[in-house]
């Protein structure tokens, strides 16, 4: 079940919840699809990071898509490549974010080909996540910093991810 245990993770869920009831009460704010007029509607990205369990480094790519008319929710399919000592070995995610402000939680699942885990085959997993948007206003990308952890065969390597994206389209008011 991971260092959480199941009361961790029913609390985990719990707070996930209450920001989704945040979000969606000053939602009414964001004009349309959850957002102000002239943010992006999708963002692509690069991603990089370390994996404190195998000891490797990642690189990957995503795309965040907001979805939502109330509050900000984004669907985030994204896959990375773990290369360090040993066979190197990627990850497919698609996950869904909560974003009230600058901090956001996520959850997903992911796919996996990683030996490490004692299996010739892949391997499914659930992810659990927070980040931080950083707020560099004038930049033209969005840059992010996120903790992770890929719940596999009673197993959950952590780690840290650092995102750049870029935005296109607009959200308009009342779209």
């Amino acid at each position: 079940m991971g260092p959480f245990g199941r009361l961790g993770s029913w609390a985990l869920a719990g707070v996930f919840v209450f920001l989704l009831g945040v979000a969606q009460s000053q939602g009414q704010g964001w004009g349309g699809v959850g957002g102000y007029k002239g943010e992006p509607v999708v963002e692509v990205g690069l991603r990089g990071g370390y994996d404190y369990r195998d000891d490797r480094w990642t690189g990957g790519g995503q795309v965040r898509w907001a979805w939502s008319r109330w509050v900000r929710l984004m669907l985030v399919p994204s896959g990375d490549v773990f290369v360090g000592k040993g066979k190197d070995h990627w990850q497919a995610n698609a996950d869904i974010i909560l974003s009230p402000g600058a901090l956001y939680v996520g959850l997903g699942r992911g796919y996996t080909n990683r030996l490490a885990f004692n299996s010739d085959k892949g391997e499914w997993g659930t992810n659990v996540f927070f980040g931080f948007r950083m707020p560099f206003y004038r930049f033209p990308l969005k840059v992010r910093i996120e903790g992770r952890w890929t719940y596999i065969e009673r197993q959950d390597p952590f780690q840290v991810v650092v995102s750049f994206s870029r935005g296109f389209g607009e959200r308009r008011r009342g779209w």
